[in-house]
């Protein structure tokens, strides 16, 4: 059917990257909001996917041309995580911003 290859056609593409573009958000995000266990489970999925990026490097250098699928395997995994992580910090309240110090006057000196 026309309509079907025309999503797939527009869509398929963007899936991949979208999935790529919010692992690379959410994990930079939460590693720079969290504080104590919260950090170090937004650590997790970093070292998984460094690993992995390790691992397919290594095996383009040696000419394997499926090395990149340890990324493709570790990517959607660690976004889940990073997703369910967020998701959990929100709930709790542990996402919060301090609110921002309120903004002296400035003095002028009789001018």
């Amino acid at each position: 059917m026309v309509a079907d290859s025309v999503i797939d056609a527009l869509f398929t593409p963007f899936v991949p990257l979208a999935i790529v573009l919010l692992y690379l958000f959410l994990q930079v995000r939460l590693i720079r909001r969290g504080r104590g266990p919260w950090f170090a489970l937004a650590v997790v999925p970093a070292v998984v996917v460094a690993g992995a990026a390790v691992i397919a490097a290594v095996g383009v250098l040696d000419g394997s041309n499926l090395a990149p699928i340890w990324l493709v395997f570790a990517v959607p995994p660690a976004t889940l995580w990073l997703l369910l992580l967020w998701l959990a910090g929100a709930l709790s309240g542990s996402w919060t911003v301090a609110p921002a110090r309120p903004r002296q006057p400035e003095h002028r000196d009789g001018s």
